[in-house]
């Protein structure tokens, strides 16, 4: 198994590194978030989770690796000006992006804005690299065919399932992790970082220019159609899982049709994926500050929990504690939440 984490230790030689670990989802979302991004995390796995985060940060290219212990669910958009290429880590079917498998042989190009939705289930690592639009499309090993395909995605996404190119990308993070926790010389670490942006160019300008064209992967229908319900079940939902928004998607598609588009993609049917999503935004109220003065009940109330020892019990398998150790743990004293655990 390649060593994809730097040793903590490794954290104190240079300013290029960063490295958080934590249980609370708050904490990992606020890490995440990028200037020009938004995004949104939820957990789906029962249990107390725990979330591992560690960045290579080299100005023009950010590198990134992640690794979630729990079934979680990521949904945002890339920054802009920022190409975001991924691929997964971990073992197979461990790791789902736009309804797509991120096995060993598949990559995600994301152009600037494009949306994003990933689905993380235990050993579900991801490498990502973020490199800046400009410096890529003008790098001179970047073929032109390639920098012309890349500045004609808009804001679509594409996959391109190549063993040979992930493999390479995969090469580069391991050597670049391992050579990084070494270094200790800014300048070192600024070519460093330069090598990177080529390997990544030299590695796509080589998959355009082998025997073989590219292979491209389009999203399942069943992914378009848990998208399209997934936004109208968000958008529309109600107190009750009998509410508007759940008879309007049974009447658009078929109770069997629905079932199997989230089942396929979140591994639950919408009623279910409706109550966690509820439980999630519960407990994104409970971290929150500005709502110390509502009560524990009032806030569960809004998110259609009106029976206490129902919300509590639920709350306390999907999240391994209860709504009050939530807030108790955030504010210990009714007063400024405690530093994010990094």
């Amino acid at each position: 198994m390649a060593l994809w984490f730097l040793p903590d230790q490794a954290l104190e030689q240079n300013s290029n590194f960063s490295l958080f670990r934590s249980s609370d989802i708050e904490d990992c979302l606020d890490f995440l978030q990028k200037p020009g991004g938004s995004i949104s995390i939820s957990q789906l796995g029962e249990g107390q989770c725990s979330s591992k985060v560690q960045m290579l940060d080299f100005g023009s290219l950010l590198v990134m690796i992640e690794d979630h212990s729990h079934v979680m669910e990521i949904d945002g958009n890339i920054p802009p000006n920022s190409f975001l290429f991924a691929f997964g880590l971990g073992p197979q079917s461990s790791l789902f992006v736009d309804g797509t498998n991120l096995g060993s042989d598949t990559l995600r190009v994301s152009p600037p804005f494009s949306d994003c939705f990933e689905v993380f289930r235990p050993g579900g690592a991801i490498g990502l690299f973020a490199i800046d639009r400009k410096v890529l499309l003008s790098h001179e090993a970047l073929i032109p065919e390639v920098a012309d395909w890349l500045a004609t995605r808009g804001r679509r996404s594409e996959f391109i399932r190549s063993v040979s190119l992930t493999t390479r990308l995969r090469q580069d993070l391991e050597v670049l992790i391992q050579c990084a926790s070494a270094l200790k010389r800014e300048a070192y670490l600024d070519a460093l970082g330069d090598l990177a942006i080529s390997g990544l160019a030299n590695a796509l300008s080589f998959e355009w220019l082998a025997p073989r064209a590219p292979d491209f992967l389009s999203s399942s229908r069943s992914f378009e159609r848990f998208v399209s319900a997934r936004e109208m079940l968000i958008s529309q939902m109600q107190p009750s899982l009998h509410s508007a928004a759940f008879e309007t998607l049974t009447t658009q598609s078929s109770r069997r049709t629905l079932e199997t588009a989230f089942k396929s993609n979140v591994d639950m049917g919408p009623a279910t994926y409706a109550r966690v999503i509820r439980l999630n935004s519960a407990r994104q109220k409970l971290l929150d500050g500005d709502r110390l003065n509502d009560s524990i009940g009032d806030i569960a109330a809004e998110e259609g929990f009106w029976e206490w020892s129902r919300f509590s019990k639920q709350y306390h398998k999907l999240f391994g504690e209860l709504p009050s150790q939530t807030r108790g743990n955030r504010f210990p004293k009714g007063g400024k939440p405690l530093a994010s655990r990094r």
